[in-house]
């Protein structure tokens, strides 16, 4: 099967959901298909086929004449569109909730541009394609499809999966003492990991509250920050870890795994981590909670609403630090979870659409125009 994929960014040293679709085709080119890539900008892979510039599109599907295309982002119509981030209009909403409030306005005004509007309009001409297939990777993204428009017999949530074979605990322990030396923590302390790019939406201003609180009572319990910025304070409690290309090392090191974001789709950290063995504790506005039942892998809590949001992560941060038999217990269970959603699991589910999006092209080419 010849396949076309629709992609903004097809690079490794990308985002989450750029390595992801790389690893994607990667795979499906290993089993046998096709795969060709009209990209923006790209980095080179062998076995598969890269095609330059987002806005010759037309030229290039006349060029390669794909049995399926797949969109990787409300970037063209197509067969197949994986949801890896929302509607539009949904994250703006959102988005709100990571601003200061005296600057909501300001981004009200803002979010009225004709940039976001046509946004969204092109998000809404797609999703109400009926000849096409949603994706989304999570049922939080699917209801956003779902609202915008989308028929509710061609939503399927898939969920992202998870190399559990990288992300092991006894490949990720390998290093850990080594990890956390670098980190400056001593024996005791408790280190809870916070891994983002975009400080403000994953929300760490609650953590600083948090841990600004707990630091006063238990001084070994450590925040540490991993990603490409550094945070705008210094903190006893405080460790900036940066960002590396071997997170597995940095989850072996840490003892918990905390995502308080305002808004995040799936988040691959959050099942990345599990698949290492921690407990994790996630917002309530991240498909990742769909993973977590309370009590079991960890904990789903809520970043907006009355003042005691911070009281209640700050609660769960403090049983965390506390118990470590209930740490171990709770990333064993988040390993079992991690393992029904392996990466090969993901694309074996992926090939399985895709199968349906070419047999529902065949059968409207046999059926013929509807009247």
């Amino acid at each position: 099967m010849r396949l076309l994929f629709f992609v903004e960014h097809f690079r490794r040293a990308g985002a989450g959901a750029e390595n992801y679709v790389v690893s994607l085709c990667l795979e499906l080119a290993r089993r046998g298909y096709d795969v060709h890539v009209a990209a923006e900008t790209h980095d080179g892979f062998d076995g598969i086929t890269v095609h330059p510039g987002l806005a010759a599109v037309e030229e290039t599907l006349r060029t390669v004449r794909p049995d399926v295309t797949v969109d990787w982002g409300f970037l063209h119509a197509a067969d197949v569109h994986r949801l890896g981030g929302g509607t539009h209009t949904e994250f703006l909403r959102y988005n709100l909730s990571a601003c200061p409030r005296p600057l909501r306005w300001l981004k009200r005004l803002g979010y009225r541009t004709g940039r976001h509007r046509r946004a969204a309009a092109a998000e809404a001409v797609m999703l109400r394609n009926p000849q096409a297939l949603f994706l989304p990777n999570s049922a939080f993204c699917a209801r956003q499809a779902l609202a915008s428009g989308a028929s509710p017999e061609a939503v399927h949530v898939l969920h992202n999966g998870v190399d559990t074979t990288r992300f092991s605990p006894p490949l990720t322990a390998a290093r850990r003492g080594v990890v956390r030396q670098a980190w400056g923590l001593a024996e005791g302390d408790v280190a809870f990991l916070f891994v983002a790019h975009n400080l403000r939406l994953k929300n760490l201003a609650l953590l600083r509250t948090v841990f600004g609180r707990l630091h006063r009572e238990f001084p070994s319990v450590r925040l540490v920050v991993a990603g490409k910025r550094r945070p705008g304070f210094a903190a006893p409690y405080l460790v900036y870890a940066g960002a590396t290309g071997a997170m597995e090392e940095f989850y072996g090191a840490a003892d918990a795994l905390l995502h308080p974001a305002f808004y995040d789709s799936f988040a691959n950290v959050v099942l990345e981590a599990m698949s290492c063995g921690l407990p994790v504790v996630v917002s309530d506005c991240s498909g990742m909670s769909e993973m977590v039942s309370p009590g079991e892998e960890g904990w789903v809590l809520p970043v907006t609403g009355a003042g005691e949001v911070a009281a209640r992560w700050q609660g769960t941060v403090r049983r965390l630090a506390l118990q470590p038999e209930m740490r171990r217990a709770m990333g064993g269970k988040a390993r079992t979870t991690a393992l029904a959603h392996s990466f090969p699991r993901y694309v074996d589910e992926f090939e399985g659409w895709l199968a349906e999006a070419y047999a529902r092209k065949a059968r409207r080419a046999t059926d013929g125009p509807q009247p």
